[in-house]
């Protein structure tokens, strides 16, 4: 017998130190990032047999910043092809979104973590620029392909600073397939 979208996803975030919430068909719980504290809800649909994680920081943007907003979430979304970020226009709420089919049996453990992952770590990279754009200040995002100031090369993979994460595949060559691994050290 397979198991349920549900018990998949209870079971992958079972061995990290998280406090999943069971609501219904939704799995909740909260983490703290490098940046921001981040909300994720998982939705376990078995009817349409998909998964997706949503996840939102405590971020409102008033109207009249939305436009500026809007255009670093842009920049952010080009960079990432497996999750994305998006703005509820009316109250100003920030998410971050990714959805996975379980295409018969597909669904497993180490797709939830990515999802899970993709999610968080998109959110809690985005939140210090959507931040600077929505109180006006200016902020510079490092360009993937841009070259390195003292050598003139560009770098064949990025690595982040705070925690040590990688690409797992190469975005140099193949800048559409760009997804993280997790760090040893991640703290959830």
């Amino acid at each position: 017998m397979m198991k349920t979208i549900k018990e998949i996803v209870l079971s992958a975030l079972s061995g990290y130190k998280i406090s999943p919430i069971e609501e219904g068909n939704i799995v909740s719980c909260s983490l703290r990032g490098n940046n921001c504290i981040i909300t994720i809800k998982i939705r376990c649909d078995e009817e349409d047999k998909v998964m997706s994680v949503f996840g939102s920081v405590d971020l409102c943007v008033p109207s009249d910043r939305q436009a500026a907003v809007l255009k670093q979430i842009n920049i952010m979304n080009a960079r990432n092809s497996f999750s994305a970020l998006y703005m509820n226009p009316t109250d100003g709420l920030v998410i971050c979104r990714c959805s996975c089919n379980t295409d018969g049996g597909a669904l497993n453990e180490r797709l939830v973590l990515l999802a899970f992952v993709a999610v968080s770590d998109m959110l809690d990279e985005a939140y210090l620029p959507l931040a600077c754009a929505r109180l006006g200040i200016q902020s510079e995002l490092p360009s993937l392909n841009a070259p390195n100031e003292e050598t003139g090369e560009i770098a064949e993979y990025v690595e982040s600073e705070k925690n040590g994460d990688k690409p797992a595949i190469d975005t140099y060559n193949s800048p559409s397939l760009f997804c993280w691994t997790p760090a040893k050290e991640r703290n959830f």
